[in-house]
């Protein structure tokens, strides 16, 4: 419940604030809503990802793809798909998600099924099926701790063999690259890192309730980086005028209240899961108590006894019928 908590008390915040977070669905997808605009931006997030974790980075991106659709229950459903080629087409589902009750790795696998599926053509052999499937790269960037037992803030997962050696078992194959922003907030940054600096300036935006610019000229690091780096300065100078955009903030209004109506309804449902939690063990031990009554025993008595250790008299009088019935 703390989670969703400080989720709430960061959705109330975020009304008051005239800056729109970097990491909220119609900010980012406002960002990257034109390849044209956004192209070296998104390269360079992609490749500061992969850089990150050894893998050879894309040379170009050719497509960009924002998905607005209309969530499920409890699910969101806010996407960007990026084509990019290097020596081989490769597609990067890039995914900003705040909220903490999905299965990430589940919900990755599902996504990278389709840009699967388009590359088989009714009739064609399988080993011109296989030779044409693509390198599939996920990268969801979470404001939660995806993987519970450590191991840092970047937590890669490919289908790997399960018996050591445990090596990749598939190339190309899928990648799914979890960047947990909880985890970065731990360290201190490297910013000759280029990952550390992309995190440090969208962690502090949010944050701070600043533009990207606003947090990236207040930090030396950052501004060189800045200064340095094209695709960053795309994707910075394009929250600037995401920012200023009247749609957008009317799509982020709309957002914010979203967010927070579901986040009440999740925080409910955890405290009626909680309580029922509680019932069901209060009646197990009140069944217990009166099954240990001897034949011809008063009932009264543990009834009375189980009353005053705080039962429930609801709970102690269906044990106390359901153990009456059996008898």
């Amino acid at each position: 419940m703390d989670d969703l908590e400080a989720m709430l008390a960061d959705i109330a915040k975020s009304d008051e604030s005239s800056s729109l977070s970097p990491l909220a669905d119609p900010v980012f997808t406002g960002i990257c809503d034109n390849v044209d605009t956004i192209d070296l931006g998104l390269e360079s997030l992609v490749n500061a990802v992969l850089f990150d974790s050894g893998d050879p980075p894309i040379a170009k991106v050719l497509n960009v793809t924002p998905q607005r659709v209309t969530r499920g229950e409890g699910e969101r459903t806010c996407r960007v798909d990026v084509e990019a080629v290097t020596e081989a087409n490769e597609f990067i589902l890039i995914e900003v998600q705040l909220a903490s009750f999905k299965d990430m790795n589940k919900r990755s696998l599902l996504y990278t099924q389709k840009h699967l599926d388009t590359h088989s053509k009714k009739g064609e052999l399988l080993q011109d099926v296989i030779k044409a499937i693509p390198r599939i790269i996920v990268v969801n960037i979470v404001d939660f701790t995806v993987r519970k037992s450590g191991g840092g803030f970047h937590q890669v997962v490919e289908w790997t063999y399960r018996e050591p050696p445990h090596e990749v078992a598939a190339d190309p194959g899928i990648a799914v690259h979890h960047l947990q922003l909880p985890e970065f907030r731990k360290i201190d940054p490297d910013y000759s890192k280029p990952l550390h600096c992309w995190l440090s300036a969208l962690c502090l935006a949010h944050e701070r309730e600043k533009l990207l610019e606003e947090v990236v000229m207040a930090n030396p690091d950052l501004k060189a980086y800045y200064d340095d780096n094209p695709g960053f300065k795309q994707f910075v100078d394009r929250h600037g005028l995401v920012s200023g955009d009247p749609k957008i903030r009317e799509e982020f209004q709309l957002w914010l209240d979203e967010e927070k109506q579901l986040a009440k309804e999740f925080l409910q449902y955890g405290k009626e899961k909680e309580a029922r939690g509680r019932a069901d063990t209060y009646l197990e031990i009140a069944l217990k108590a009166f099954q240990k009554a001897r034949p011809g025993e008063d009932l009264s008595a543990i009834a009375q006894s189980l009353s005053d250790d705080g039962f429930p008299p609801d709970i102690i009088q269906t044990a106390r019928e359901q153990v009456e019935s059996e008898r």
